[in-house]
């Protein structure tokens, strides 16, 4: 059946990235087809615990710790705009974290340090979580950018947003394979149904299932070719072990985005925390006013679902910081799938040797974060030729190695 409608972009992904660019363009006036597979829009957005704060561990990447600081900026924009039409999501509170002292010792030493915000003592990490307990040699620092974000509901807000400036979607549309422009013709998305639809330009914003539309990395970075989805992209979740060598062929063979489950456990109790506290595990107020304990990271491949050993762990990581939280009532359990990659970084840009087919995933746990930033740079790419909103670190031609890392 043809298609009603000529399409400057196609999004594969309804989730807050790929809602959040759709959007973007069609503001701009583009005509935007969203298709998602989901039931509903955003697989780990809704799954998500909503804590929109740059993670340390990326403090040793300034590329990437400094974008993700000036998505902070941009996502205090986004909730600014969004506030006048919409309940309320967001909840600010201070972040305090619970570093090991030799680790605490190592980034105030560097450039990084200010990012720690002050030291404080346990006395004053209670004031914020009754009954707080500090294990022994770990250090307390507390900053005010705090930020909890409730995904479903600005995944609402946005895909409202995106309707009502002109964009189509399409739920319950699995795509199956993307297929690059040849010949001077447009670039296409096949669907389950077998149907195909093609835009200007095609957009994988697929999240963690993302791997399985991307071409795998060949020589020097070459893709060898958009495949359907299949089991071929579960090659990241077989076991270690056999032959020496083996795991090293693995890990040539496994997509370049692949799931990373995390798991996290919601809690009523009379005095949730005014604080976001960040150890081994995080324990934070929900804007509902529940409190998250959260989340694992695993190596699962595509189960999305909680298990009694992830549960188990985040229990114990909240009764031995807070005892007082014994009586809590858990009223439920969560598991999403967070796209990763394998350098640690987000994947955008155009994909080499796939004319007219680009990527927006990898975005690990930083997606409510970075969606409205990552949205902003691309939709600039696409429709001024300006990547400069994106790090070009980013993109797939400088993580393949296929060429240095500079836009062309």
């Amino acid at each position: 059946m043809p298609q009603s409608r000529r399409y400057d972009v196609v999004v594969v992904g309804g989730g807050i990235v790929g809602a959040c660019l759709a959007e973007e363009l069609a503001l701009a006036g583009a005509a935007v087809l969203v298709v998602d597979a989901g039931r509903e829009p955003g697989h780990a957005t809704g799954h998500a615990a909503g804590v929109a704060v740059p993670s340390l561990r990326h403090l040793g990447d300034p590329v990437l710790y400094g974008w993700l600081d000036a998505a902070r900026g941009t996502l205090a924009e986004e909730l600014a705009r969004l506030a006048a039409g919409h309940p309320p999501f967001s909840r600010r509170e201070p972040i305090v974290r619970c570093l090991p002292a030799a680790e605490a010792a190592a980034v105030l030493a560097s450039a990084a340090g200010p990012a720690l915000g002050e030291r404080i003592g346990p006395a004053e990490l209670r004031e914020l979580l009754p009954g707080a307990r500090v294990p022994e040699g770990q250090d307390l620092f507390r900053s005010p950018e705090g930020l909890m974000v409730d995904g479903r509901a600005y995944l609402e807000a946005v895909c409202h947003g995106g309707l009502a400036a002109g964009v189509d979607w399409r739920q319950g549309s699995a795509a199956v394979e993307v297929s690059p422009a040849e010949r001077g013709g447009r670039p296409g998305v096949r669907l389950h149904c077998g149907e195909v639809v093609r835009g200007g330009r095609v957009v994988i914003a697929a999240g963690a299932w993302s791997g399985r539309l991307l071409p795998g990395p060949g020589p020097r970075g070459a893709p060898a070719g958009a495949p359907a989805h299949g089991p071929a992209a579960d090659a990241a979740d077989v076991p270690a072990g056999g032959p020496a060598g083996e795991g090293a062929r693995r890990a040539a063979a496994a997509p370049w985005v692949a799931p990373q489950r995390g798991q996290l456990v919601v809690l009523r109790c009379e005095r949730p925390p005014r604080c976001v506290l960040s150890s081994r595990f995080y324990l934070a107020p929900l804007p509902s006013g529940s409190v998250v304990v959260g989340a694992t990271e695993e190596d699962a491949g595509f189960a999305a679902r909680t298990s009694l050993a992830g549960t188990a762990r985040l229990l114990a990581f909240a009764l031995r910081t807070v005892p007082g939280l014994a009586e809590a009532e858990v009223c439920e359990t969560r598991a999403g799938l967070r796209p990763t990659t394998r350098n640690g970084r987000p994947l955008v840009g155009e994909l080499p040797g796939a004319p007219g087919v680009f990527v927006a995933t990898g975005h690990a746990g930083h997606g409510l974060l970075t969606a409205r930033h990552t949205a902003r740079g691309v939709a600039a790419g696409l429709l001024r030729e300006d990547w400069s909103g994106v790090p070009a670190e980013f993109s797939p031609r400088a993580a393949w190695g296929a060429v240095p890392a500079a836009r062309p």
